[in-house]
């Protein structure tokens, strides 16, 4: 059985007002349709404007591929550019890092030792 629909006119304000009235959940709501039917009318516009049948697939893909070489062949260019000009001068940063205190052999090896047993501290402290 098919339910009647009626049609009235409502102005811009009085649906303001209702929308105002509802709770924050239902405003989160219907702001979510209106966006999502907004999105839909707007791709559809745009799907139509660049709609075209003179294009195949072969075309798309061979355009896609150059401008991924060529996007690649740039970043190439650029990595190299940028790499020569950082090893050919060092940075403050890295001049400060090569300033600093070296750790001798018989200190790292006093380090390692203190690392297994705190690791072994922790384990056993974790199994009781």
């Amino acid at each position: 059985m098919d339910t009647p629909q009626y049609t009235i006119a409502v102005s811009y304000e009085q649906i303001l007002c209702l929308v105002k009235q509802l709770s924050l959940e239902d405003r989160a709501k219907l702001g979510h349709e209106l966006v999502k039917e907004t999105i839909d009318h707007r791709l559809s516009r745009l799907l139509n404007v660049f709609y075209t049948t003179e294009l195949s697939q072969d075309d798309i893909d061979s355009e896609v591929e150059a401008l991924r070489t060529e996007l690649y062949a740039k970043k190439q260019v650029d990595l190299e550019a940028s790499s020569f000009t950082v090893n050919k001068e060092k940075t403050d940063f890295q001049k400060f890092l090569l300033k600093g205190p070296v750790m001798t052999i018989a200190q790292y090896e006093v380090c390692k030792e203190n690392r297994k047993d705190l690791n072994q501290w922790r384990k056993k402290k974790l199994d009781q």
